[in-house]
């Protein structure tokens, strides 16, 4: 069964801590199936004790810890104090401390308050909870043979031998009594070196009892202290980091003291108490824990000792201490040196407190602002990209590298961009992070064809992320390319930082783009970043957008590539703070293997609509109704009626007292070119006899050589037409490829059931065809 929070155990406020309710603890057990001394596999063994064990239970036996909301919060053991900043997350079983930073779960807790390692933390806390890990389970049985491997130091599966969670064995390298002012030992510092080369601590207690018995390392006396008898009140006293350190110093004849924290840690006031009245001098290890430490220490001391100061040496390793100054310097001379400049070290001064810089601000009045000049924005593509961020949007695989590719092309050679806008010429960054080289090369040659590479197009495959020095190369790149115009960075995705799990999308998805943004308006160029849409589709283009919408708010301009896959056609949806919102038609060109420039995109698509109505028009015997011609093309009724008062309005056709329509006076030709099915010459639609035989029926009025008995014919490719006045075959324009109504040979929408051919206008008035 897994546990639910539900099913934690509840603790109870009890003497300033929390203790647990261990009926409820023994129900979760036999809930979970696990009971309290049950032996437990060793890779479960750490879940199992956390399970037990609640961190509130734990940290509260040496904090004071007082409910707040969902967390719990106390002073920190790990470091002096006067506002609690110590905080325990019990849904979580973590804490940590915004003091000092410490932070981590149980096992982090013990190791930090009594120097255990991992795997000595871990076997005290398994005992606390009645468990072991090979078969031995504190005078409880599970009702299985278990094996002793474990203990023993082997796998259960015999594979490999696991570390052992005994106290070390053998004489420690080093052992550092920790004794009070009078003498007495409180604690004993142990350090044992491993075959493999890593030091162990470990802290035992004055009978030799692993650990402290729940005493705070910060309460401990300093190392030393039993010595400040010895010296007299004007004796500098240095205050090192660490028992080895003071213990070097002494060995030389120094006064020194040590502190027996870590770095992490530091001493309280009753282990600073001694210090009264002296002059300490402060030696810190040369890192930068090392002196974040002793700056800790220096601020409670500042109102215990008579004068704290600070010695540098100028001249230490890298984490050089006072142990590596003694090791370096043997000699009796240089340790006279040494105190001499102990006693001039220069007074400790605290850190200047970090004051906020006074906010920038920048404005003017209303006239002041009117009265500015300022130059007109510069456009990298003259309508499509201008200065600054310009986002380009579009679903996966539709040619939005392309587009950009071709982009980037124009600019640097100063040529013309989709075909048609002539653009100045400029230096391009092109970072193609989805890209490789072959692929790069490719579309490189497929654009250029015969015109030779520009230099001023800069291209890049590999490219760090704008948090991991990204953004900083593109600002050295426009530097020193004073002349640049374009950079493009293909995809978002592979620049932007890595977002947080529990971070909020609109300020990451805007604070993606906005620095983008500044380095294009502080160098006055057009960063066009590529991203992809979203599948659903929406009425405001900003809303295809993959993403909240601060991507579309942190940029200055958007455009979005709008095509069906396999279609040639596509719209570029363009959207600018400075510019009215647009839509551009363009064409994908096989033969140049780029995007053309069709038009404004409305206009393109109307003039399109209006052609096919008026090839209709033409091809009818008669006038024809709205609902006809929208059957004949596949359109909602509406839809035509609306164009086709706007064609009436401009022209173009011309509408009858019965509400039907036909082709306008200027507009009723061009039915053909040769008499071929096309209307005829004559620009009547009517068109032509042949000379020779008068008699014979006409060749134009759009036949397309529709065969007697009115069935639909094959389709027939003309090859070759022969004119009286020459001897070599004509080249045909047009071939027969449309179906013909039987009896009026327009074209046709349905079959009757002998197989011939209709129209709209002889369709069956009722009943299957």
């Amino acid at each position: 069964m897994v546990q639910t929070r539900r099913s934690r155990p509840r603790f109870a406020k009890h003497q300033g801590g929390f203790r647990k309710d261990f009926a409820v603890i023994a129900t979760n057990s036999v809930r979970n199936g696990t009971h309290v001394g049950q032996a437990v596999r060793p890779t479960d063994l750490k879940e199992e004790v956390k399970r037990r064990i609640h961190i509130a239970d734990l940290v509260g036996r040496d904090v004071a810890l007082k409910k707040s909301g969902r967390t719990l919060k106390g002073p920190c053991p790990f470091h002096e104090e006067t506002s609690p900043s110590f905080t325990v997350y019990p849904d979580q079983g973590t804490y940590h401390c915004y003091g000092c930073q410490s932070h981590g779960d149980i096992f982090s807790f013990l190791q930090q308050r009594d120097s255990f390692t991992f795997p000595e933390s871990l076997r005290r806390l398994a005992e606390e909870a009645g468990i072991t890990a090979s078969g031995a389970t504190n005078g409880h049985s599970n009702g299985r043979a278990t094996s002793g491997a474990y203990r023993n130091g082997a796998a259960n599966d015999g594979t490999r031998p696991r570390p052992s969670r005994q106290a070390p064995t053998g004489t420690p390298a080093a052992r550092y009594p920790i004794k009070d002012t009078a003498g007495h030992v409180v604690a004993i510092h142990e350090r044992h070196d491993q075959p493999d080369g890593d030091k162990r601590f470990i802290w035992r207690q004055p009978d030799g009892a692993m650990g402290l018995a729940g005493r705070r390392t910060a309460d401990l006396p300093l190392y030393g202290s039993e010595h400040l008898a010895e010296w007299g009140p004007d004796t500098p006293i240095v205050l090192c980091e660490g028992e080895k350190a003071a213990r070097a110093l002494l060995d030389v004849g120094i006064p020194a003291v040590g502190t027996v924290t870590g770095a992490a840690g530091t001493p309280g006031t009753a282990a600073l108490a001694p210090l009264q009245d002296r002059l300490v001098v402060l030696w810190p290890d040369q890192d930068a824990a090392g002196h974040a430490h002793m700056q800790r220490v220096a601020t409670p001391l500042q109102g215990i000792a008579r004068e704290v100061r600070q010695f540098t040496w100028s001249e230490a390793p890298p984490k050089g201490d006072s142990a590596d100054w003694v090791a370096t310097h043997p000699d009796a001379a240089a340790h006279a040196t040494l105190r001499e400049a102990l006693a001039n070290a220069p007074q400790w001064q605290p850190p200047a407190p970090k004051t906020p810089a006074s906010p920038a601000i920048e404005g003017a009045s209303a006239p002041e602002l009117l009265a500015m000049a300022f130059p007109e924005p510069r456009y990298a593509v003259p309508g499509v990209l201008p200065e600054g961020t310009v986002l380009l949007a579009g679903r996966p695989k539709t040619g939005k590298s392309l587009l950009a590719m071709g982009l980037a092309v124009a600019v640097a050679t100063g040529g013309r961009a989709l075909g048609q806008l002539a653009v100045d010429q400029g230096d391009v960054l092109y970072i193609a992070l989805e890209d490789g080289k072959r692929r790069l090369q490719r579309r490189l040659r497929d654009l250029l064809g015969e015109t030779p590479a520009p230099d001023q197009l800069s291209l890049y495959w590999e490219w760090p992320t704008s948090d991991h020095g990204g953004l900083a190369l593109v600002d050295t790149w426009l530097g020193s390319h004073p002349e640049a115009r374009l950079v493009v960075v293909d995809t978002l995705k592979r620049i932007r930082p890595t977002q947080r799990t529990n971070g909020n999308v609109y300020s990451e998805d805007y604070d993606a783009l906005a620095p983008l943004n500044d380095l294009a308006q502080k160098h006055g160029v057009t960063v066009l970043v590529i991203h992809h849409t979203r599948k659903a589709d929406a009425d405001d283009v900003l809303d295809t957008i993959s993403g909240s919408l601060g991507l579309s708010a942190a940029v200055d301009g958007v455009i979005v590539l709008k095509r069906s896959r396999g279609q040639a056609d596509a719209v570029l949806a363009i959207s600018s703070r400075d510019d009215d919102d647009r839509e551009l038609a363009v064409r994908w060109d096989d033969l140049t293997t780029g995007w053309v420039l069709l038009g404004d995109a409305a206009e393109y698509q109307r003039s399109g609509a209006r052609q096919t109505i008026l090839d209709t028009l033409r091809e009818a015997p008669e006038p024809l109704w709205p609902r006809d011609i929208a059957e004949v093309l596949g359109q909602p009724s509406g839809t035509i009626r609306k164009l086709l008062w706007t064609m009436v309005r401009d022209g173009e056709v011309t509408s009858d007292a019965r509400g039907r329509y036909a082709p306008g006076p200027d507009h009723d030709g061009n039915g053909g070119n040769d008499g071929n099915g096309n209307g005829g010459n004559a620009g009547t639609g009517e068109g032509q006899t042949r000379e020779h035989d008068p008699a014979a029926p006409p060749v134009g009025n759009g036949s397309n050589g529709a065969v007697p008995d009115g069935r639909a014919p094959t389709v027939t490719a003309v090859t070759a037409v022969t004119t009286p006045d020459q001897t070599e075959p004509t080249t045909p324009t047009a071939e027969v490829t449309e179906p013909r109504c039987a009896a009026c040979q327009r074209r046709a929408i349905g079959v009757w059931r002998d197989g011939t051919r209709y129209c709209v206008v002889h369709r069956p008035k009722g009943g299957t065809p």
